[in-house]
């Protein structure tokens, strides 16, 4: 295996946009389907950021693999880096073209399996570079609050990560 390096990348939000995510984050009761909730509007206001350090790290020569939990964003971050996607409907022929990838964004999912998954898919057997993956949390939520925190943490030892860690 290559070297692999993980970060916990925290981004902020423009003020309006704070705004929004608190007025929405205060509407919401305190139960798990609400985080679920949540999760979903950060992933949305994620793209952007991650668009951006895509497009910086296109411009110095790598290749980009990007992690959603939900289809909408992942589109939305394929317009805004006119990069190809894949997802469920992918040919097996489109995958296999697609796959090059060596710095790996990912929107934190809700299980450690799935992280581990997305991990692996960057940091394989045989790589010819080192696996340089990113986390990216929305900062002064609640996963930067409460999952930030123990993903970073672990980053050396991702395997130990447990579900009540990725759910808040």
């Amino acid at each position: 295996f290559p070297d692999r390096t993980i970060e916990c990348v925290p981004i902020e939000l423009s003020p309006q946009k704070r705004k929004l995510v608190d007025e929405y984050r205060n509407s919401l009761p305190d139960d798990l389907g609400s985080h679920t909730k949540e999760r979903v509007e950060l992933e949305r206001l994620r793209v952007p950021p991650m668009a951006e350090i895509a497009h910086d790290t296109l411009a110095d020569g790598a290749k980009v693999l990007a992690f959603f939990n939900y289809t909408d964003p992942l589109l939305e971050f394929a317009q805004a880096t006119n990069c190809p996607v894949i997802h469920g409907e992918t040919s097996d022929e489109d995958r296999q073209k697609i796959r090059v990838p060596v710095v790996s964004l990912v929107s934190p999912p809700y299980t450690p399996i799935t992280l581990i998954q997305e991990i692996g898919r960057t940091h394989r057997h045989g790589g010819v570079s080192p696996a340089n993956i990113k986390i990216i949390f929305v900062n002064g939520t609640m996963e930067s609050e409460r999952i930030l925190p123990k993903v970073a943490a672990r980053k050396h030892n991702i395997e130990t990560l447990t579900t009540k860690d990725l759910n808040g």
